[in-house]
């Protein structure tokens, strides 16, 4: 399954590529047509997005399996693959403390996240970030810890963690979701005219996404944006 993961990865990576290449000297394209490739590119983005986070999902529950396994047969349990630099982490991931990778905190912290133990989840990003801030999965550790607060109803600290996510990680292909779940987080807390600035961010940024497409249909009528706020 894993492999039909990274195979189905490769294939959207490379429609990606295909998206990405410059138009033909000479070829006209319309500002629609502008538009739609622009689209296009943002859902593939998202897709591959969202394949890696299965695919690590995939890999922290065969991790489990395995260590499972190995418990019952009564030997050790395979060990992270060798282009991971171990570090002593002063954290618990399943109820144990060890000599962890930053793959095994992600996928660790992913897991939890996935079986709705936000608490546990939103602890365990937060030591990734702080263990492994340079972490090219970093920018996305950042925004499943939001979530984790954004699940618990904890709005302020996911109002912050939201906005960390935007100052930090501009590009990151999450941001539209982000924006969507921070507009939403400020309005559980009446912060109407910053949920209207936020809103507008989202759709002036990423009109064709899916996440502008949500807040037309949460927020209406849209607040109105406030100049200078935020």
């Amino acid at each position: 399954m894993i492999k039909r993961f990274k195979a189905t990865l490769l294939v959207v990576s490379l429609s990606l590529l295909g998206a990405c290449a410059p138009v033909a000297p000479g070829h006209n394209i319309s500002v629609a047509g502008l538009d739609r490739l622009r689209g296009e590119q943002e859902a593939l983005i998202n897709r591959v997005n969202q394949l890696q986070d299965n695919l690590l999902l995939l890999e922290a529950r065969l991790h489990d399996q395995q260590q499972a396994l190995d418990a019952l047969r009564g030997t050790p349990s395979v060990s992270a693959p060798p282009a991971q630099v171990a570090v002593k982490a002063p954290v618990t991931v399943d109820g144990n403390n060890a000599d962890l990778t930053p793959t095994d905190v992600y996928r660790g912290a992913f897991a939890a996240y996935t079986a709705g133990r936000y608490p546990e989840a939103a602890s365990a990003f937060d030591s990734f970030l702080t263990l492994f801030p340079g972490n090219p999965y970093a920018a996305n550790a950042l925004f499943w810890r939001s979530e984790a607060y954004f699940a618990q109803a904890l709005y302020s600290k996911a109002i912050d963690s939201y906005e960390e996510l935007e100052s930090r990680y501009p590009q990151s292909p999450k941001l539209p979701d982000a924006l969507l779940h921070l507009a939403l987080s400020l309005r559980q807390l009446d912060q109407m005219a910053e949920a209207g600035v936020t809103l507008s961010t989202l759709r002036d940024r990423f009109p064709q996404s899916s996440a502008a497409a949500k807040a037309k249909e949460l927020f209406l009528p849209s607040p109105p944006s406030a100049e200078g706020v935020r």
